[in-house]
């Protein structure tokens, strides 16, 4: 099963998220498919396929997480991965506090440790709002770049209390992805 450690997003945030994005959502629309707000999260370590002994391993683990204190988050900035040139995702930047980093190379080194492969991509914290289907036109690509760039400043939504930690399941189907929680972790408050 497909799976991945994440930051849900609290329901007040989420709103502020769709409504600071309805704009774009409505004018960019070809070539994109944007994220079902329910799956709106922010990733800490993407797991991929694993097996039932590595997930129950990796469970354990992620019990000793609720030694971990709660903290804040911060949104910073909108973007596109991996570049505006052929943009793959947009995306909604995360501060990246020493707390949030804290947390997510401890929930890296507990996966390396149960037998998941190291992850080689920096962490850098979003929220990714859309998907760019694979090669879109030049008319795509602009409008995405104008509508992104103008949003460039800081987003106006609040910031959150990071105060647990969902192991997830992604099912895939042709609707897209569906979430299911496997375990949560409440963080010390």
């Amino acid at each position: 099963m497909r799976t991945f450690v994440a930051l849900p997003i609290p329901a007040k945030v989420l709103q502020q998220i769709i409504n600071a994005t309805v704009e774009m959502r409505t004018t960019i629309k070809d070539g994109v498919r944007w994220t079902p707000p329910e799956n709106l999260h922010l990733t800490l370590r993407f797991l991929g396929e694993s097996n039932l002994e590595q997930l129950e391993k990796l469970q354990d683990q992620l019990g000793q997480l609720q030694e971990l204190p709660a903290f804040n988050l911060n949104f910073t900035k909108y973007g596109v991965f991996p570049a505006w040139k052929r943009p793959s995702a947009l995306w909604l930047g995360i501060n990246k506090s020493s707390d949030l980093e804290n947390l997510a190379k401890t929930i890296d080194s507990m996966a390396i440790n149960v037998g998941y492969r190291s992850n080689k991509k920096p962490f850098r914290p979003h929220i990714t709002l859309a998907r760019i289907k694979r090669n879109p036109s030049a008319a795509t690509i602009e409008q995405i770049s104008q509508t992104f760039r103008e949003k460039t400043a800081s987003p106006h939504i609040s910031s959150f209390q990071a105060c647990h930690v969902v192991l997830f399941q992604s099912i895939l189907s042709q609707e897209g992805a569906k979430y299911k929680a496997l375990q949560t972790i409440e963080l010390e408050r």
